[in-house]
């Protein structure tokens, strides 16, 4: 049997053809055993980060609210204070309509007060270190060791006063009902150390949100009130009397929660 070029060329695309078939039956057995990955996986380092401490969801900001600050576990809005205190483990929600003070007690050293502080510590522990040195060392210093008290004495009054010069941020309010509340930060020891002072930056930023939405939820101008009758010609005689109509008739600033009670 002769083949012509014609049938030549039919029979090379036809295996052509069954060549590109298989090779894509092949490709599509293979993805269906190895699939491709999905999102990315945490690592075993931040599952168990995550398990060593678990924190919790953020607090969400509900419909008419407006987010004034969020940084962390507190949450502000032009309604509410929310977060959760972390000594109760607790979400707490105070709502501006309610609050009627703001009380912000901030304490931090002066900076000549913290490195002589930090310079008397130090020079505190590198005399005991010498002392130590020399009665290890000398065999001579019997009545050394009387030495040992009064630096003791002077390293733990440094302490002391470390600890009373320690910084402290405090924002305490009251409610109608005449109920506090308050958060408080106090900075760790290596922040003391560095200088770090993001926690009062924090909380500096949280009284500026919390007095915005306060000024904005607490007060209102009430509507006039008619002291006189409707023909206007009141008379009194007695000075109790006019001093009451006259106080009534005064504009005053009233509280909105006023109109629940």
């Amino acid at each position: 049997m002769q083949l012509n070029p014609a049938s030549l060329f039919l029979l090379k695309k036809i295996s052509a053809k069954k060549r590109a078939d298989n090779r894509s039956s092949v490709t599509a057995n293979h993805q269906g055993a190895n699939p491709k990955p999905g999102p990315k996986s945490k690592s075993h380092t931040e599952r168990f980060q995550n398990w060593l401490s678990p924190k919790p969801a953020a607090i969400q900001v509900y419909p008419g609210e407006q987010e004034i600050f969020r940084k962390g576990l507190v949450l502000v809005t032009d309604t509410r204070l929310a977060y959760i205190d972390p000594f109760d483990r607790m979400l707490k929600t105070y709502m501006f309509e309610h609050m009627i003070s703001l009380h912000k007690q901030f304490y931090r050293t002066t900076a000549f007060n913290q490195i002589l502080c930090k310079l008397l510590l130090i020079l505190c522990i590198l005399v005991f270190f010498v002392i130590l040195t020399i009665d290890f060392f000398d065999s001579s210093s019997g009545g050394f060791f009387l030495a040992y008290i009064p630096l003791f004495a002077s390293i733990l009054l440094g302490l002391k006063v470390w600890n009373d010069m320690k910084p402290s941020y405090i924002v305490h309010w009251r409610m109608r009902d005449h109920t506090y509340g308050e958060i408080a930060q106090e900075p760790f020891l290596s922040e003391r150390f560095k200088g770090d002072n993001k926690r009062e930056i924090f909380m500096n930023e949280l009284v500026s949100a919390m007095n915005q939405a306060l000024s904005a939820k607490a007060w209102h101008r009430p509507q006039m009130l008619n002291a006189t009758d409707s023909n206007g010609d009141q008379t009194t005689t007695d000075d109790s009397d006019r001093s009451h109509s006259n106080q009534s008739s005064t504009p005053r600033l009233k509280l909105v929660t006023d109109n629940y009670q």
